[in-house]
């Protein structure tokens, strides 16, 4: 198995599994965090999904998301739908926006919401997605309504308890205890190293890791944290959207969108969380390479300020594929970069996670591209501008591809037999 992993064709390299898996494991069912305005949370699952299904497996997403607003909150949301009301039609304040008091993003302020619509799109049509799950129980009815056969929890921060609608459903604590269900996780994050999880919900979780049959994860960092939180031992595998190579992500465009994809001789700039020092390093790669440049964000706006639509996932990934170069604080913005096999620079970006950028390029021998600031970035400007020579990153990737997928298949074959 190991042997047929690691073929160099994007297909190839998720084989068809042993034939003794094929009518074993029939339904797998994805936990993972929401999926809504991040790129990169829509494409790791898509990426699972992929490979899981080209394994022989039916797949479907369990999409576990927020409670429903309550009772009291509906209530004062009534008020304020009034309140709109008044200040659009009769105070004439066009960027006020009259929404369903039930909204799970209420935000009133036009110029504040973000048009997510072409990425639910995406989520609706190459993700095998159920209708939100509100709630444990919600989860738990439809799981038994789906009759799976396997959990699989994974990947993405889902052991961040800050980012979590509610971190025990995680630990597969929706399910009863003598539950018989194949529970794994697969590239489980905690994103940091640094209280992921309070102390209050540490005690549960470390009770609830007792049901996972194996547990992989996808920094170095979250290995030690496995053992010392629950006593257990944690493989370290790629995140899933490594998994696939860059023939794998060139997905039919809709028919209604027009192309927005970058062209060559560009460098993109992919920020989450923009300031000056992340703007002074990516116009200085531009000015030292003669490009051009093209930003994307979260939250697009037009020329005037107000908000525009979110580009496709289609031309967010074909942005990656065009550029000359990528100056980027999101750990999928690496990822995509090495698909690409770009030169890019990361910025590590604390608030979101560091742990997950350093594990990463530390293990494809990249980390030198990593900066903390403009300061830095001026000291190594002459290292962080020369084009990385991919022959040996891809010779580790291709390594380490071949034990994350063979992890993965081995754990649903043998633990369902030892079962």
């Amino acid at each position: 198995l190991q042997k047929n992993l690691f073929c160099c064709g994007t297909k190839a390299l998720v084989p068809g599994p042993p034939q003794e898996i094929i009518g074993t494991i029939v339904k797998i069912g994805i936990l993972t965090l929401p999926l809504a305005s991040n790129y990169g949370g829509i494409l790791q699952c898509y990426a699972l999904q992929t490979v899981l299904e080209r394994m022989g497996h039916e797949v479907v997403v369990l999409d576990r998301t927020f409670a429903a607003p309550s009772a009291g909150l509906i209530l004062r949301r009534c008020g304020s739908v009034l309140k709109c009301l008044v200040r659009r039609y009769i105070l004439g304040q066009k960027n006020i926006a009259i929404l369903s008091p039930w909204s799970q993003q209420y935000v009133i302020d036009k110029r504040k919401q973000d048009d997510c619509s072409v990425l639910l799109k995406f989520i609706h049509e190459y993700l095998n997605i159920t209708s939100p799950l509100r709630s444990s129980e919600a989860l738990h009815k439809q799981v038994k309504r789906e009759k799976l056969d396997c959990l699989i929890v994974g990947s993405d921060q889902v052991w961040r308890e800050e980012y979590s609608p509610y971190l025990t459903d995680f630990f597969a604590g929706f399910l009863p205890e003598d539950d018989k269900m194949l529970k794994i996780t697969y590239g489980a994050s905690f994103g940091t190293s640094e209280n992921p999880i309070s102390e209050q919900m540490l005690e549960m979780c470390k009770r609830l890791s007792s049901r996972f049959d194996a547990i992989s994860v996808r920094e170095k960092s979250a290995v030690g944290l496995v053992e010392q939180y629950f006593g257990k031992h944690a493989e370290l595998v790629l995140d899933p959207t490594l998994l696939l190579g860059a023939d794998d992500y060139v997905i039919e465009r809709p028919k209604t969108a027009c192309s927005e994809a970058t062209e060559h001789d560009t460098l993109v700039s992919y920020v989450l969380d923009t300031d000056g020092q992340k703007a002074k390093i990516a116009n200085d790669v531009v000015c030292e390479l003669g490009l051009k440049e093209s930003f994307m964000g979260l939250s697009p706006k037009k020329s005037d300020g107000s908000p525009d639509k979110m580009i496709p996932v289609q031309s967010w990934l074909d942005n990656f594929r065009n550029a000359s170069f990528v100056v980027t604080d999101s750990f999928h913005g690496c990822v995509f970069s090495i698909i690409n096999r770009k030169t890019f620079i990361a910025i590590v970006n604390h608030s979101r996670g560091a742990d997950r950028f350093v594990s990463m390029l530390s293990q494809l021998g990249l980390e030198g591209r990593m900066v903390n600031d403009y300061e830095e970035y001026s000291a190594r400007r002459s290292e962080l501008i020369a084009p990385i020579d991919y022959s040996e990153v891809y010779f580790k990737l291709q390594t380490l591809k071949a034990h994350s997928l063979g992890y993965l298949s081995g754990m649903l074959e043998r633990k369902y037999h030892d079962r």
